[in-house]
C-alpha cells in the first residue's frame, strides 16, 4: 500500500496526486492502530504532542475518512473556523473518526432515517450526536472496557477504549453523555479550547 501511494504521488492526474497525502496519512494511522491493538495491555498510547488545531477542519477531515463507506450518512459540523484547541492532531482525528464511524455503522444497521451525525462545541466539550437507535444497557455499561464494549460481531471492543485513552493523554476525557431510541451523544472534553 505504501508503494502504491508513492506511485500515486507521481501521477499526471492532479486529483490523484492530491489524494496521495490523505492515503499516506490513513496508512500511517492504520499501521498505528494495528500495532496498538496487537500491543494492547502491554503498552500505553503514544504521548500527546499538543498543537494548535483548527477544530472544524480537523473534524471535517475525520468525517471524510470515517464516512467513505457510508455516503448516505449526513455529517453536520456546527463549529466555526476560529474555534481551535491545543490537542494532538492524530489523537483528535482517531477519536473523531472512531465516534463517527461507530455511529454510521449503527445507524446503517438499524435503518435509521434520517441518518445524521452532528458535532457541536460548548465550552471545552465536543458533542457527537447521532440519530441512531441508541445503545443497549449492556453495551452502554461495557463501552470503555477492553474486548467487551463492541456491539458488532466483527468488533474488537477496543475502539472506544483506545479513544478514551487518547482523550485522557491530551488532558481531557471521553464519555457517553446520553443514549436512547432517538440517538446517542458522546462527549469529548478537551482541556484548552478557544472560540
Amino acid at each position: 500500500a505504501q508503494l502504491v501511494s508513492d506511485t500515486l504521488e507521481r501521477s499526471e492526474d492532479e486529483r490523484v496526486r492530491k489524494a496521495a497525502p490523505r492515503l499516506e496519512r490513513a496508512l500511517t494511522r492504520a499501521i498505528t492502530l494495528a500495532t496498538e491493538t496487537l500491543d494492547y495491555g502491554k503498552a500505553t498510547p503514544q504521548p500527546a504532542e499538543l498543537e494548535h488545531v483548527t477544530l472544524r477542519q480537523a473534524l471535517d477531515e475525520a468525517s471524510d475518512e470515517a464516512l467513505a463507506a457510508w455516503p448516505s450518512v449526513e455529517f453536520v459540523n456546527t463549529l466555526h473556523m476560529p474555534d481551535h484547541a491545543n490537542a494532538d492532531p492524530d489523537h483528535l482525528h482517531r477519536i473523531a473518526a472512531n465516534l463517527i464511524r461507530n455511529a454510521a455503522e449503527a445507524m446503517t444497521a438499524a435503518g435509521s432515517s434520517p441518518s445524521r451525525i452532528s458535532v457541536s462545541l460548548q465550552n471545552n466539550q465536543l458533542d457527537f450526536t447521532d440519530t441512531g437507535p441508541g445503545l443497549s444497557d449492556k453495551a452502554a455499561e461495557n463501552l470503555f472496557k477492553a474486548f467487551a464494549g463492541s456491539s458488532r460481531q466483527t468488533g474488537t471492543g477496543l475502539g472506544l477504549v483506545i479513544a478514551r485513552e487518547l482523550a485522557v493523554a491530551m488532558g481531557g476525557d471521553l464519555e457517553l453523555a446520553s443514549t436512547g431510541p432517538d440517538g446517542s451523544v458522546f462527549r469529548l472534553t478537551l482541556p484548552d479550547v478557544d472560540v
